[in-house]
């Protein structure tokens, strides 16, 4: 715990040297940036989660039940008309 608080604060006193800032200052910067960070994480998080959803929902309704269906009538393997003829 002690070495995260000298981290930070090492930080901000590098902040407050490279831009002039007070401390104060410096660590809402820090804080700010750390922020955005995470609600960039976060959406990212949400938006791969909705793709993964919406490729098990395609996998799950559009590709699945036509291939079982073939399947079970046994044309799996064998060619439709439609390709035989091209």
């Amino acid at each position: 715990m002690d070495r995260e608080w000298l981290a930070l604060h090492t930080e901000i006193k590098a902040l407050q040297q490279q831009f002039g800032l007070s401390y104060k200052d410096s660590a809402h910067r820090l804080y700010m940036a750390e922020v955005e960070k995470v609600r960039a994480f976060d959406t990212a998080h949400k938006s791969f989660s909705e793709i993964w959803q919406r490729i098990d929902t395609i996998l799950d309704h559009e590709l699945i039940p036509p291939l079982s269906s073939c399947v079970e009538a046994g044309t799996f393997d064998s060619p439709q008309q439609e390709d035989l003829e091209q």
